[in-house]
């Protein structure tokens, strides 16, 4: 899972761009549940961590991320739609 944002196929990467590679991290940890309990959670620290240590800080509140994690984790939402969704929270610090 750690690897799979960098991931390449003949030289091109398959997940290009910042937040498409937060949403991979976001998307595969809240719909492949890892852990008994805190999947969510970690979903969003993951994605939260790496956009932060490349600048960006995701600006939400609360029930709009429990909201959109809970979505996520139920396959409601594709990882296409994630990185839009998290480009459009985040700001830079």
């Amino acid at each position: 899972m750690a690897e799979k944002p960098a991931s390449e196929l003949y030289g091109q990467e398959l997940y290009p761009g910042l937040f498409f590679k937060a949403a991979v991290y976001m998307h595969g940890f809240a719909t492949r549940q890892f852990f008994h309990d805190g999947n969510k959670r970690t979903a969003y620290v993951c994605a939260a961590v790496f956009l932060e240590l490349n600048g960006f800080v995701v600006d939400v509140n609360d029930m709009e991320l429990y909201e959109t994690a809970l979505l996520v984790a139920n396959g409601g939402m594709t990882e296409n739609a994630l990185a839009n969704w998290l480009e459009t929270h985040s700001r830079m610090e």
